[in-house]
């Protein structure tokens, strides 16, 4: 249910950004995070969404939300699943584009809530704290709003903790 609930809010998000002025975009990518809890690693896939507003050329400000799509075992044979993954960011870019590719750079705020095989999460499944990470993303010539981006995040580095994501898709400027 909680699923249909954030497909839903999403939808009529992506919806209503169009009523909105132009300075709006909104992101869509598929993520690999690496997960690595005291030496052990997972790598669960998580589907992003992301809407932005630019401030200026140069800076926008980032909310991105993230669920995840498959799960990944650790050295215990458990399941270890992203069950949300929300960040804020301040995303200061490179400035005009060189040959259609430009770069940036974001720093924000991120909570990431895991669940191990199944079980309901605890406090101790909620990572949040400083975020950071750089992106690039080339404008397609065939569609001067649409660009394809590549970026790396660093969501969590604390108490042997350390949760990093690569992720590729696709934004759209309103």
């Amino acid at each position: 249910m909680k699923l249909a609930i954030r497909a839903l809010v999403i939808w009529c998000m992506i919806w209503a950004a169009p009523t909105f002025a132009s300075d709006f975009y909104a992101s869509m990518a598929a993520a690999v995070n690496r997960i690595d809890i005291a030496g052990d690693e997972v790598k669960p896939f998580v589907g992003t969404f992301k809407f932005g507003y630019e401030l200026a050329e140069n800076f926008a400000l980032e909310i991105q939300y993230g669920m995840g799509m498959d799960d990944d075992e650790n050295s215990l044979e458990q399941k270890i699943k992203v069950d949300s993954q929300g960040a804020a960011f301040l995303r200061i870019g490179s400035g005009s584009a060189y040959n259609n590719v430009r770069l940036y750079l974001l720093a924000g705020y991120s909570q990431t809530e895991l669940s191990v095989d199944g079980a309901d999460p605890t406090d101790d499944d909620k990572y949040d704290g400083f975020a950071w990470g750089v992106g690039a993303e080339e404008f397609l010539q065939s569609v001067p709003n649409l660009a394809f981006v590549a970026e790396y995040y660093r969501y969590y580095n604390r108490n042997e903790v350390t949760i990093d994501a690569i992720s590729l898709g696709f934004r759209y400027k309103f």
